[in-house]
């Protein structure tokens, strides 16, 4: 068979290619990302997701409003692992004093390896398909607006094109190009470090869970007080509260997290 390609880029072609590395860098997430859900906990979510909420510090307002498309719906908690490799080669990049750029190239092996799980089955499949829901799903918030003004609104997909190329059957490498919202958010290093288990982590609510716990205990008292109820809007979650609840309490008695960095 000869060479096929899938999405296809065809803008930003003056954008450097950052190739992903092989090495066992440090996991890391965007902080705005792990204070509320972005992404959706169920498959083929269309139901819009909203927040708005008081930032803390500047005392303004702040809106989050994420879609998905009637085909592909929107990017799920398990499509973020993407992001999140994403996010962690930048900033390993840019401590080597690398020239970074929002292009990335990488092999799905690398991608596979790098979380410790085994590309078989349907995990090429997968993988296409989150390639899907992270490009057709739009985002707009006030967060990190132009000169902090809270009457301009972002807008962006978390990739904004993409390509996978194949060659005899097998899928020979990836490239995408992320949103330039994200890629500005780590030029400070707004990004925390997760412990690598978090890729072991199947259910989407501990997955969720996981990332705001790891946001929320980053005081100088190592922990956080909060309720079922607030937890449940942070999370847009479509299940009815009673069932959310009961659903943490059950997690709570597991205690999942023991351990975890």
């Amino acid at each position: 068979m000869g060479r096929k390609v899938d999405g296809g880029i065809e803008k930003h072609q003056d954008l450097k290619r950052f190739t992903a590395s092989v090495s066992d860098i440090a996991a890391k997430d965007q902080i705005d990302l792990m204070s509320r859900c972005w992404f959706s906990l169920t498959p083929n979510r269309i139901d819009p997701i909203e927040h708005e909420f008081v930032n803390l510090k500047t005392k303004q307002v702040e809106t989050v409003r994420i879609t998905g498309s009637s085909e592909h719906g929107i990017a799920t908690i398990h499509d973020q692992d993407l992001i999140i490799f994403a996010i962690s080669q930048w900033i390993e990049g840019k401590r080597l004093g690398m020239e970074l750029t929002r292009r990335i190239c990488f092999t799905p092996y690398q991608f596979f390896t790098w979380m410790n799980k085994a590309p078989h089955g349907t995990a090429y499949t997968r993988l296409k398909e989150a390639l899907h829901r992270l490009k057709t799903t739009n985002i707009e918030t006030t967060i990190r607006s132009e000169n902090n003004r809270r009457d301009r609104v972002k807008q962006f997909s978390w990739i904004s094109e993409w390509e996978m190329t194949e060659e005899d059957g097998k899928v020979r490498g990836v490239e995408v190009v992320l949103a330039e919202w994200l890629f500005e958010s780590i030029q400070d290093f707004h990004v925390l470090t997760l412990d690598k288990r978090y890729f072991d982590i199947s259910g989407s609510v501990e997955r969720w869970l996981y990332l705001y716990a790891k946001k929320a205990t980053g005081g100088p008292t190592g922990s956080w007080q909060e309720s079922f109820k607030k937890l449940y809007e942070k999370s847009a979650s479509q299940q009815a509260y009673k069932h959310y609840a009961l659903a943490l309490r059950k997690l709570v008695e597991k205690t999942i997290f023991r351990g975890f960095g």
